[in-house]
C-alpha cells in the first residue's frame, strides 16, 4: 500500500527556487562578482555610470542559465502519481466534509455568521468542484511515470550550458578550446567553462560536480551545431 503524502505546494518552489525582486538582485551582484575574472577582455574598465563591461557578461550568463534551469525543472518535473493519488483523495475527503458541515450549521452557529455570509452559495460553488476532483482520480493514473530528479537535473545542465556557453562565445570565449581543456578535470585542469557553470549551477540550485558539468558540456555540443 502507498505510503505516499499529498505534496502542497503554492508556488511551485519544490520544483524550483522563487527569486524575490531583492534576492535577484543579490544574486545578480554576487554572479557578477563571482564572473568578472572570466571576462574575456582582461583590459576592460568600469565605465561609469553604465558600469563594468563584464557586469553585462554576468547578467546574461545569469538569465540564460536561470531559464534554462526553470524552464527544464519546470517541465522535467512533477508529482509521482503516488503523490498526486494522495493529494486528491485528502481533497476529495476535505471538501465532502466542507460541504457537509455547510449543509448541516447549527441555528445558533449560523445567525453568528451574519445575513450576508452566502452560506449555501459557498457549499453550491463545493459541491460543483467535487465531481472534477474526484475525475481527477482517473487522470492520474493515466498519467506516465514521473521523471526522477536526477533524469531532470541533467536535461537543465545541458540546457544550461548551451545557453551559456552561447553568451561565452559572443563575448569571445572560444568553446571549443574551453569545452575540450574540460576533459581533463579529472587531473585537475578544469577549464573555465566548467567553472562558469559551476558558479552559475551552485547559485540557481543546480548543484553538480564538475565532472558532470564537463559531461554536460560534451553532451550540449553534440546536441547543438553552433558550440
Amino acid at each position: 500500500m502507498s505510503t505516499a503524502k499529498p505534496r502542497y505546494d503554492g508556488d511551485g518552489s519544490w520544483k524550483n527556487r522563487k527569486f524575490t525582486e531583492t534576492e535577484w538582485d543579490r544574486l545578480g551582484g554576487q554572479i557578477r562578482k563571482q564572473l568578472r575574472p572570466y571576462y574575456p577582455d582582461k583590459k576592460a574598465k568600469s565605465n561609469h555610470p553604465f558600469g563594468h563591461p563584464a557586469d553585462g557578461f554576468a547578467n546574461a550568463m545569469l538569465a540564460e542559465a536561470n531559464t534554462a534551469v526553470s524552464i527544464m525543472l519546470w517541465l522535467g518535473r512533477r508529482l509521482t502519481k503516488e503523490e498526486l493519488h494522495a493529494e486528491q483523495l485528502d481533497a476529495m475527503k476535505v471538501l465532502k466534509r466542507a460541504e457537509y458541515c455547510l449543509d448541516n450549521l447549527s441555528h445558533d452557529f449560523d445567525i453568528m455568521l451574519g445575513v450576508d455570509a452566502d452560506i449555501l452559495g459557498c457549499r453550491d460553488q463545493i459541491r460543483a468542484l467535487i465531481p472534477r476532483i474526484e475525475a481527477a482520480k482517473a487522470t492520474i493514473s493515466k498519467l506516465p511515470r514521473a521523471k526522477k530528479l536526477s533524469q531532470a537535473q541533467a536535461d537543465a545542465s545541458v540546457e544550461m550550458a548551451i545557453r551559456v556557453l552561447r553568451v561565452w562565445k559572443g563575448y569571445g570565449g572560444s568553446v571549443t578550446a574551453t569545452a575540450d581543456m574540460a576533459a581533463n578535470a579529472g587531473r585537475g585542469q578544469v577549464s573555465d567553462s566548467v567553472k562558469i557553470l559551476k558558479i552559475l549551477g551552485d547559485a540557481l540550485g543546480l548543484c553538480l560536480a564538475e565532472k558532470t558539468w564537463v559531461a554536460s558540456i560534451a553532451k550540449a555540443r553534440r546536441k547543438v551545431s553552433d558550440l
